[in-house]
């Protein structure tokens, strides 16, 4: 896959929400994410909190690589990203 085709979904409307790149949030958002789920053990945070977070990822990601048949580019980062987070959701569940 060429780099370039990775790289040209930034500036579609698939690759920003609320007009920043998926990317950047997706950093801060992975990283929060992180810490609610670190912190059920503990009873610092209540489990329903991450599961809730996962269940906003799952639809979100579905819309994401709806955008990514649409624009017929197959980015494996991207899709990796978004396997991810579906295996993070289902290890919630079990």
């Amino acid at each position: 896959m060429d780099s370039n085709q990775c790289t040209s979904i930034v500036e579609t409307k698939y690759g920003k929400i609320f007009g920043v790149p998926n990317a950047q949030l997706g950093r801060y958002f992975l990283f929060g994410y992180s810490l609610t789920l670190a912190g059920v053990p503990f009873n610092l945070v209540d489990p329903l909190i991450p599961l809730f977070i996962g269940g906003l990822t799952i639809f979100l990601g579905i819309y994401l690589v709806y955008g990514l048949i649409r624009l017929k580019t197959p980015c494996s980062i991207c899709l990796t990203i978004h396997v991810l987070n579906a295996v993070i959701f289902i290890i919630q569940l079990i």
